[in-house]
């Protein structure tokens, strides 16, 4: 060996023998050394996640249990200690009353209480069961990219079973899906039995609903938190979700045109385009105007927008304050209900091809 390539080596071995013995150290129960050390406290906190949060995972059977018509049960999640439970809604498609399993095993009667297809979420009921332990919701428009996630559910029926993996990729929907909010992209295993269950954070917060996968299971996409709390409470009070249509294709990114004082805009959304016939294009908004409030509301990012014209009245008339060519406009818009022709999220067990409704030829608002 030549004098150099052993000095390499003389450098290395040291380091390569603290690694063996600490390894050694932990298999042994002694003392771990080094970076042992924060993968043994990283194992310990996964595992009492998994078990904690376990408590409050459920076992969702809808339709018959065997025979032509049968599906495989999904899981939910407690959302409120008093029995209201958060799962997907392709796993309840037309029923009103499902089979809930708790995680200690005891069975009570669901009744489908909310049900919105057009976001993959539905809220189900359970009475005398008793104070349930809730999982709490967290923020995912804070999640990043690279963050280590678990996925929990019953894939293959396996009851309460975890994943690992990372937030792969935070970005729009499938073309089906609500446009303007960051879905969270995961490649911890999903496969059937996940769908509705919750993907969450080291912190023990829910960050997302498990909603597709990919047909090997080697990606996933969850319903982020940001919607969850935007729907859930219109699905327990109201049963559905109202969506309002504008017909307005909305860019990312700040606006970048000075007001009419030649101050740059430090909030609002660029309109991309606009859906022909459609309110926004009556209304006079044109492809560059810079949305800047609605009914006196600022607004910063598509989730703002989606927010104000929720739950459009007949004839509800949204007034938008805009920038175009620098100068401050006001207009009136007239809502119109947001009508989901094909059917709502494509969401299953399979990436696919997602038709169009009637109120999305380019995927607008």
């Amino acid at each position: 060996m030549d004098t150099g390539r052993w000095t390499v080596w003389r450098r290395l071995l040291p380091a390569a023998v603290a690694v063996g013995l600490a390894a050694c150290a932990s298999r042994a129960g002694g003392a771990p050394l080094g970076p042992a050390a924060g993968i043994d406290d990283l194992s310990e906190r996964l595992a009492g996640l998994v078990e904690r949060l376990g408590r409050g995972l459920v076992q969702i059977r809808a339709g018959p249990a065997a025979g032509p018509g049968a599906r495989p049960p999904a899981a939910g999640f407690v959302v409120d200690p008093a029995g209201i439970i958060l799962t997907v809604a392709h796993a309840v498609p037309g029923e009103d009353h499902v089979d809930v399993e708790l995680s200690d095993g005891r069975r009570f009667p669901g009744r489908v209480i909310g049900r919105d297809t057009r976001t993959d979420l539905a809220a189900v009921r359970v009475e005398e069961a008793g104070d349930l332990p809730a999982l709490r919701l967290g923020d995912s428009d804070r999640a990043r990219v690279g963050e280590i996630v678990l996925a929990l559910g019953h894939p293959y029926g396996l009851p309460r079973a975890a994943s690992l993996g990372i937030v792969s990729w935070k970005g729009p929907p499938p073309e089906a899906g609500l446009p303007g909010f960051d879905f969270l992209h995961t490649d911890a295993l999903v496969n059937p039995g996940n769908s509705g269950g919750p993907l969450v954070n080291l912190a023990g917060e829910v960050i997302g609903v498990n909603s597709l996968a990919a047909r090997n299971g080697s990606m996933g996409i969850a319903v982020p938190s940001s919607v969850i709390g935007l729907v859930l409470p219109r699905l327990v009070a109201e049963g559905h979700v109202a969506w309002g249509w504008l017909g307005l294709d909305l860019g990312k990114g700040r606006p970048e045109d000075p007001d009419r004082d030649g101050r740059l805009q430090s909030h609002g959304i660029v309109v991309r385009g606009v859906t022909p016939g459609g309110p926004a294009e009556e209304a006079g908004l044109a492809a560059g105007d810079v949305l800047v409030t609605v009914d006196g509301e600022a607004v910063d990012r598509p989730s703002d927008l989606h927010r104000l014209i929720l739950t459009p009245s007949a004839g509800r008339q949204a007034r938008i304050a805009l920038l175009r060519d620098g100068q401050r406009r006001e207009v009136e818009v007239a809502l119109r209900p947001y009508i989901d022709a094909s059917g709502g999220f494509g969401a299953g067990v399979d990436f696919s091809s997602f038709a169009r409704g009637d109120h999305r030829p380019d995927g607008t608002f």
